[in-house]
């Protein structure tokens, strides 16, 4: 026999509490599991009998004054450790999705476009050698040098970016 499972808004109206509230409890460590939903994302689903004596463990708990410090951090690295596998999730679908791109197929890209910019750049003087004056040539060559200069940076090599002449 499956067990059932109660959403939220059922949760709340069970416990003679507001949505609100149930959502706070979760993040207190309510038990609660996830639930993927094609049409809603991730909906939280709850086990309302555990809910309840979750509810009552707290109030006991609050009640005779026991330090909820260490059951704090422990339900807040179990959170830390939801968002995080969630965070993974939503990466790998993502991913699947091709709304990621891999860092190394983006470099390459960037490498083959910087490359024929570069030539196509280097190529300038060639071209300009019988229409202008060979100082002219000289001082175009010279801008185009520290100009490549500054696009073969790597991110490595950000610290300070040489300034732009006037």
């Amino acid at each position: 026999m499956v067990k059932r499972t109660w959403n939220q808004t059922e949760v709340a109206e069970a416990m003679g509490v507001t949505r609100v509230t149930i959502i706070a409890w979760t993040t207190d460590g309510m038990p609660a599991n996830e639930r993927k939903d094609k049409t809603k994302g991730v909906e939280w689903r709850y086990d309302l009998p555990s809910c309840i004596q979750w509810y009552k463990d707290r109030e006991v708990l609050k009640a005779t004054g026991t330090d909820l410090t260490k059951k704090h951090t422990l339900i807040a690295a179990q959170i830390r450790e939801r968002e995080a596998v969630a965070g993974l999730r939503e990466l790998e679908l993502a991913e699947r999705q091709k709304e990621l791109i891999a860092l190394d197929e983006v470099m390459l890209v960037l490498d083959t476009l910087f490359g024929t910019i570069k030539a196509r750049f280097r190529a300038i003087p060639g071209r300009l050698r019988s229409k202008v004056p060979e100082d002219y040539i000289a001082l175009v060559s010279k801008e185009l040098d520290d100009t490549l200069e500054l696009v073969a940076l790597t991110p490595d090599s950000f610290g300070e970016l040489p300034e732009q002449a006037d």
